[in-house]
Order: C-alpha cells, then sequence, then structure tokens
C-alpha cells in the first residue's frame, strides 16, 4: 500500500536534494574557471578545499547507505535528515584538519596546468 502525498514528498525531497546538488557542482567549477581566468591562488585553494569537502561529504553519504538502520526500530526520517546534515558538516571539518590531500593535488595539478598554458 502506497500513500500517495509520503510518495510524493519522497519524490520532492529527491528532486531538491539533486538541485542542492548540482548547485553545489556548479557553484564549484564556476568558482575554479573564475580563480583559474583571474589567475588568483586564494580563490583556487577555496574551490579545491570546497571541492574535497563535497567529496568527503559525499565518501561519508554513501558509506551510511551500507547501515541497515532502516529496520531498526529508532529509525525515523527525521534521524536521515540529520545524518545527511552532520556528514556534511563532518566533510567541511574533515577539510578544514587538512582532509585526505585531495585539495592539495587539486591545487598543484590545477596551477601546473595554468603556468603549462602560458
Amino acid at each position: 500500500m502506497t500513500i500517495p502525498s509520503l510518495s510524493n514528498t519522497y519524490i520532492t525531497q529527491s528532486k531538491m536534494e539533486y538541485d542542492a546538488q548540482q548547485g553545489r557542482v556548479d557553484g564549484f567549477q564556476a568558482a575554479l574557471g573564475n580563480a583559474m581566468a583571474k589567475d588568483d591562488d586564494k580563490a583556487l585553494r577555496t574551490a579545491c578545499a570546497e571541492f574535497e569537502s563535497y567529496f568527503l561529504y559525499m565518501m561519508l553519504k554513501e558509506m551510511r547507505k551500507s547501515v541497515n538502520v532502516k529496520n531498526s526500530m529508532f529509525y525515523s526520517h527525521t534521524e536521515e535528515i540529520f545524518q545527511g546534515l552532520l556528514d556534511e558538516e563532518y566533510g567541511k571539518m574533515m577539510a578544514k584538519a587538512g582532509g585526505i590531500g585531495l585539495a592539495d593535488m587539486m591545487y598543484r595539478q590545477m596551477k601546473q596546468e595554468a603556468s603549462a598554458e602560458e
């Protein structure tokens, strides 16, 4: 038995989540393009750090999917939303603390490409 309003709510939430993620990707691409065009090291480092933060968030989100908590009596949709927000914050904190080196590697690669174009 499906309840139409709940199904529609889930579809709407999924669409909003997709739009938000696409907005972050588009924002990253714009920030990266602006930093490369202006040859702004600080903006380039910031864009790379934001990407690493997003990457870590997505990694945590996918890792959390491997744990089956939906069958738990303590599961709720509210908890799922909270966990998503928490994973996003964890990604930001991990990137700020040095991350996994992705931002530094991207920065070096972008600088190398920029110097090769000159």
